[in-house]
């Protein structure tokens, strides 16, 4: 680690103290569709059956509060995208965007709108931006020729791997200057966590 450089950290910083940066002042950057993405998560947790504790907080086994789990995830995602968004050549619905398609294949404008939080018009745009760069193609839905479907091309797949590849070297950066144990402990836990998370949000989608 370089010196003088101060390890990132994987939980909120404390407020106030004098070592408290200028940019702490600032609200934490906090993406809407991250957020609203873990909200939902958690209302389906409720669903699933997980009990309401004190406060009606979130709790399972063992947890009687997870208010403050799921707010240190939140600041990590903001961390994390706030590190990337300077570096990044398409906006993070576009990104989102092109990531299902990748995993679900061919959807319409009306999923993808829905599955990310947008508005059909918006949406629309979007497409039509991803098409102009050659990322996607509309063709006709085989089941009713009047609806077209969203297809990634092979052009918006190799983007999509290589925006993934340059992020993860990026994070890979901010991991090496943690402790080993910290890295290991943060492995197993999204190896166990992320899986449900996803297959949670999707299906709230």
């Amino acid at each position: 680690m370089a010196a003088g450089r101060k390890p990132p950290t994987l939980c909120r910083p404390v407020r106030g103290g004098s070592d408290k940066r200028p940019s702490d002042d600032a609200p934490p950057v906090r993406p809407p569709a991250a957020r609203n993405r873990l909200e939902s998560l958690l209302e389906q947790a409720k669903v699933a059956g997980w009990r309401e504790g004190r406060g009606g907080a979130l709790s399972i086994a063992g947890m009687d509060d997870l208010s403050a789990p799921a707010n240190d995830l939140l600041d990590l995602v903001a961390l994390v995208i706030r590190d990337l968004a300077g570096k990044r050549d398409l906006s993070l619905t576009a990104v989102a965007t092109l990531a299902s398609l990748d995993r679900r294949g061919a959807q319409r404008i009306t999923t993808l709108a829905v599955a990310e939080g947008v508005s059909q018009p918006s949406m629309t745009q979007l497409v039509q931006r991803l098409e102009q760069r050659g990322l996607v193609r509309r063709a006709s839905d085989p089941a009713d020729g009047r609806v077209a479907l969203v297809q990634l091309t092979e052009v918006g797949h190799a983007a999509l791997l290589a925006r993934r590849q340059r992020n993860a070297e990026r994070i890979a950066v901010l991991l090496g200057d943690l402790p080993e144990s910290d890295v290991q402990a943060l492995s197993g836990a999204l190896a166990s966590v992320l899986p449900a998370m996803r297959a949670r949000v999707e299906s709230a989608s």
